[in-house]
């Protein structure tokens, strides 16, 4: 689900950032947007208060919603939303670039805000439209002093400004192969996850099947048992009608007594052998089917362990992934942002182009390659 807020969050700063060319397109054109501004600044001071007031108007319209909301869950115990929803602040020095960040801020206002409050999320958002020229000043500055020494041409503060987008945006390459390696680490993790569970049920069909095999040999246990009584009983009875015999035969040959008394007994013999060989076969029955417990129950408490480390390096990976997509929102924006303001450099940085990692297809745009990528992994 945050995957999803963040995905649409970073297409829709890529669509503002390419529609409000009237904003964005003033590069070549430094000395007359410094004049208009000095001109116009009580105008562009009341379009700022109109722009706040529009924000303003925005949350008091999300805080309605949200008290109505609560509303309807005072009997449960429920606390109201008001303070959930999209907070965009805009750091920005430059009041043209002020404009452009209010703009966008209530663009993203706009959109997110069904998404966050959907599912009761409290997201924040933080816009630095003024670090390229921070760093472009800095790097002019010191590259000033060097090259007046050496006698070359001084470098403009465009040139430097885009020499530092052109860093930021190989930085943002190598975040996103460590976005794609971490995506990898995940999926390995759940296809081991599987496998565990697959050797789970295995484990439990064996021990069903044992457990089948336990109740018919007991059922063929009870079954013995009562073909031995009855076959006692039977022989009881036969040795007693022999005993009758015996009385009435004690004047017949002793040799003909003794033979049936040996028959007798070799029968009772035979029989009590048969049920002490099927007892000593339960018995081994009942061994495995213990040993068999005790490895599901070690096996079990290994996928349990497993599973848990498994959802901790999730949650882990997780946040890293966030940490990234969020870092190359912000340097998308001001790549786009710059790479507007100047047709030469970006003629030269969209000349090279950008390939994908994943399945090779070349890219002009490096916010259609970050799109691309997403796709790709997923």
């Amino acid at each position: 689900m945050a995957r999803n807020v963040l995905s649409r969050m970073e297409t829709i700063c890529a669509e503002v950032m390419e529609m409000p060319e009237i904003f964005l397109a003033d590069g070549e054109d430094d000395d007359d947007v410094e004049s208009t501004v000095e001109i116009d600044e009580a105008a562009e001071l009341d379009e700022l208060a109109a722009d706040e007031d529009d924000a303003e108007s925005v949350e008091d319209c999300d805080g309605e919603k949200s008290k109505d909301a609560s509303k309807s869950g005072d009997g449960k115990g429920g606390k109201s939303s008001k303070e959930k929803g999209v907070s965009v602040k805009v750091n920005c020095e430059d009041k043209k670039q002020q404009k452009v960040g209010k703009w966008i801020s209530r663009a993203l206002r706009a959109a997110v805000n069904p998404i966050v409050s959907k599912f009761n999320l409290n997201l924040k958002v933080n816009l630095d439209l003024n670090v390229a020229n921070k760093e472009g000043k800095q790097e002019a500055a010191s590259s000033a002093s060097k090259q007046q020494e050496a006698g070359k041409a001084k470098p403009t503060a465009q040139q430097l400004r885009r020499r530092a987008d052109l860093a930021r945006i190989k930085e943002l390459e190598k975040e996103n192969r460590h976005l794609e390696k971490v995506f990898e680490k995940i999926v390995t993790e759940e296809s081991k996850l599987g496998k565990l569970v697959d050797e789970l049920l295995i484990l439990k069909k064996a021990i069903s099947n044992f457990e089948t095999e336990n109740k018919k040999l007991e059922i063929e246990k009870i079954q013995l048992n009562k073909e031995l009584r009855q076959e006692r009983e039977d022989k009881t009875h036969k040795i007693k009608q022999f005993e009758s015999k015996l009385e009435e035969l004690q004047t017949k040959s002793e040799s003909a007594i003794q033979k049936l008394k040996e028959e007798t007994g070799a029968q009772l013999l035979e029989k009590q052998t048969t049920l002490n060989q099927k007892e000593s076969e339960l018995n081994q029955l009942s061994k495995q089917l213990q040993t068999l417990q005790e490895d599901f129950a070690k096996s079990e408490a290994n996928h349990l362990q497993n599973s848990q480390q498994h959802l901790q390096k999730q949650a882990q990976l997780e946040l890293k992934v966030m940490d990234l997509m969020q870092k190359n929102r912000e340097l998308t924006a001001s790549g786009q942002e710059h790479r507007f303001s100047n047709s030469t450099v970006r003629e030269d940085s969209c000349g090279t182009g950008h390939a994908c990692p994943l399945c090779g297809s070349m890219f002009r745009n490096l916010a259609d390659l970050q799109i691309h990528v997403e796709s790709c992994v997923s």
